[in-house]
């Protein structure tokens, strides 16, 4: 059985209990061939073909694994995240300043009346907080100022989410309303595309929002808005001029208005409302449990916008994933692993220790038992691979495949093979194949699965429960899916039972961008 390392850990290798020393995996196979049937096969044959396999360095760029992560659920994240910011509407107005009629209506607090922005220092920074928890989503509008008219307006922020964008970004937009107390008048969208930011000794990417990278957009104010902008003027003015004045000419004045709150609402929401911003991620992702060389990320349209990360590694792939065509599924986090990419994780864990490679004639364990033994992913019918080398004695090479079934009960899972055949024998005959296969290909498979359970995602701290739902072995992959057992905020969701998320040590991260290179 593996076990899960501790929050935080540094190191890419997954732990395994004392017990699970028993069984490795198989998963990858570029096949270095020996003389054809029926040829004799020296031991300096078998020993240079064993030493080609343990030595091969050559890999694909096409990504040896792919997450992804749907923005339906990486938004959740960023509302809960966000929550509490003084500004947003859910927030008490005992505790700052959140647009509700029970703020006071200073005059006098205008724009201009403002410190311009710098690089604050941290008493700077504490005395603007307190200005922006006083004042700051406040904006007093002089309209029609030689009568000694004064509108006040409240901004709120009402959302901040991802959406796709270019290849090489995530796209950001917030939206602020703008509001006579508690009542909403219009709103005001700002988009943004940023990049990402890996840490690749943390193994972490994350989604950073600077407000200077914001744009500002129209007001958004269809029929209905425009009539209550109208309104909100007409009820602002003294009842002999109301009255003078027709609806085309108040139709002008909150044209007028609109106008003049987004282009003077612009500085004051990037400056004051959303200050702070970038203090923390809006989203992070703990990557998987790999050794990484360098990420891209894509983001998917449609249906189920999701962010996909591909990931290669130093590993020995020869053969990474393709394009994924399907529709990401909603309210899963998937892992796809190549299968070269899974065979590799188990033949390094081999190397390091963590997983036995010698046995005996019989496929047991054993530290002095006369085979080698590595994994590799090949051809179907039967994929996964065991490569045996015997280099002394009655000298042996045997290559060992077979189709593992997986199922996945309650997070744990469980793998059975029936159908292990020798495709290659070059030396005495062996034990039945099916005692390699039962011994070796478990614990590749949960190898893999240990590597997903390692993905967490997460915003200031608040993460997604996931657990185990699927595990797929196709033709040339292995798929695992994460489903939501529960979002924070949110109803639980329908979930095979799963571990709660460790709280602790770095935080998990989410990813944007589309090439970045990871230097250590």
């Amino acid at each position: 059985m593996l076990e899960r390392p501790p929050p935080g850990a540094g190191d890419w290798r997954p732990a395994l209990r004392p017990d699970a020393t028993r069984s490795l995996l198989a998963l990858l196979l570029v096949a270095i061939p020996l003389a054809g049937p029926g040829c004799g096969t020296s031991c300096e044959e078998i020993a240079r073909h064993r030493q080609a396999f343990l030595e091969r360095t050559e890999r694909t760029d096409a990504p040896h694994a792919t997450l992804t992560i749907p923005l339906a659920l990486a938004n959740q994240l960023v509302a809960e995240r966000l929550a509490g910011r003084p500004g947003t509407p859910n927030q008490d107005p005992a505790e700052g300043a959140s647009g509700s009629a029970s703020t006071p209506r200073e005059r006098g607090v205008a724009a201009a009346e403002r410190p311009a922005r710098s690089t604050p220092g941290p008493d700077q920074r504490a005395a603007k907080r307190a200005l922006t928890e006083r004042a700051s989503d406040r904006l007093e509008v002089e309209l029609l100022d030689e009568i000694g008219l004064h509108l006040g307006v409240v901004f709120t922020l009402d959302a901040v989410r991802l959406v796709p964008a270019d290849a090489d970004r995530v796209g950001v937009e917030v939206d602020v309303s703008v509001r006579d107390g508690r009542v909403p008048l219009f709103a005001l969208g700002f988009t943004a595309e940023v990049r990402l930011v890996v840490d690749p000794r943390a193994r972490t990417a994350r989604v950073l929002l600077r407000p200077d990278q914001l744009r500002r957009v129209s007001p958004r104010l269809d029929a209905e808005g425009r009539a209550r902008v109208t309104a909100w003027i007409r009820g602002a003015l003294p009842d002999a001029l109301g009255r003078a004045l027709d609806d085309r000419a108040l139709g002008v004045l909150a044209d007028e208005a609109v106008a003049w709150l987004g282009e003077a609402g612009f500085p004051l929401v990037r400056d004051n409302l959303l200050d702070g911003l970038d203090e923390e991620p809006l989203i992070e992702v703990a990557l998987p449990d790999l050794p990484l060389e360098s990420v891209t990320v894509t983001t998917v349209g449609g249906r189920t916008p999701a962010l996909r990360l591909g990931l290669v590694t130093p590993l020995p792939v020869t053969h990474g994933l393709g394009p994924d065509h399907r529709l990401p599924a909603r309210g899963v986090v998937e892992l796809r692993l190549a299968g070269e990419t899974a065979a590799e994780l188990a033949n390094a864990a081999i190397a390091r220790g963590d997983l036995p490679s010698r046995y005996t004639s019989d496929g047991e364990a054993d530290p002095a038992g006369p085979f080698e033994a590595r994994v590799g992913w090949g051809r179907a019918p039967r994929p996964l691979k065991v490569h045996l080398w015997r280099t002394g004695g009655e000298c042996t090479y045997a290559r060992v495949g077979g189709t593992p079934v997986v199922t996945v009960t309650d997070d744990e899972v469980r793998v059975a093979v029936s159908d292990g055949v020798y495709e290659v024998i070059k030396g005495p005959a062996l034990t039945e194949a099916f005692a390699w296969t039962k011994a070796l290909f478990g614990d590749s498979v949960r190898l893999g699965v240990a590597v997903a359970r390692r993905v967490r995602v997460d915003a200031a701290g608040v993460a997604l429960e996931l657990g185990v739902a699927g595990v797929a072995v196709g033709a040339t992959e292995l798929r695992v899916t994460l489903q939501v057992r529960s979002v924070p905020g949110g109803p639980e969701a329908p979930m095979v039972g799963a571990t709660t998320p460790r709280r602790g040590g770095a935080l998990n991260r989410q990813v944007v961008s589309h090439e970045v290179t990871l230097t250590p």
